[in-house]
């Protein structure tokens, strides 16, 4: 008698355990995914300037070279950003000194400065500390997605350490950096975090 009970009573626990599982939809468990990973690879901008990078990666044999491949290409949307910020950020200097002072710097001139702020704004970037914060794998198809993230008034605060920018520079860059990033942004991001993600 004991053993029926026993019996009966493990049975319906293993048909309410099957019930369960069925009932968690495809659709459900979609919605159970981190939010940054509804977006493609992209650029996205978090609450104080934080920027986020998104990166995505086929399924691979290896799971780790996915996973590598994801958080290299989120590390590579942020340096496209600041690369693209450090080049406004010149031409806009350029304008405005052609409108105060008519001074027209030479070609070669502006190809050195590009190299430079290209070269300077990687070094920020770097020492700003760019982390990786997350991955996820997509259940249905084994994509691998990664977010990466830094702050950018901490990059900012790394490339005015620069010491080839004079204090003429760096007041220049101080100045206008909201509205350089407001115009870099509005390129590259494609949304934007309402709070800030991992």
């Amino acid at each position: 008698m004991r053993l029926a009970r026993t019996i009966v009573t493990t049975a319906t626990l293993l048909l309410l355990s099957m019930a369960l599982f069925c009932c968690a939809t495809p659709e459900k468990r979609a919605t159970e995914r981190p939010e940054w990973t509804l977006h493609d690879d992209g650029l996205f901008i978090g609450p104080e300037k934080v920027l986020y990078g998104v990166g995505v990666a086929p399924a691979v044999k290896k799971r780790g070279l996915s996973q590598r491949m994801a958080s290299n290409r989120a590390r590579a949307v942020l340096a496209s950003f600041v690369a693209d910020f450090g080049k406004t950020m010149l031409n806009t200097r350029k304008e405005d000194e052609r409108k105060h002072t008519m001074i027209r710097s030479t070609e070669e001139q502006d190809g050195q400065m590009y190299v430079d702020m290209r070269r300077a704004c990687k070094s920020a970037l770097h020492h700003a500390g760019v982390r990786v914060v997350g991955h996820w794998v997509d259940p249905n198809d084994s994509t691998v997605y990664a977010l990466a993230r830094v702050e950018f008034d901490t990059f900012l605060d790394e490339l005015l350490k620069n010491r080839e920018y004079s204090r003429r520079d760096h007041e220049y860059f101080t100045k206008n950096a909201d509205r350089v990033f407001n115009t870099v942004a509005g390129k590259h991001a494609q949304g934007y975090a309402k709070d800030n993600w991992p």
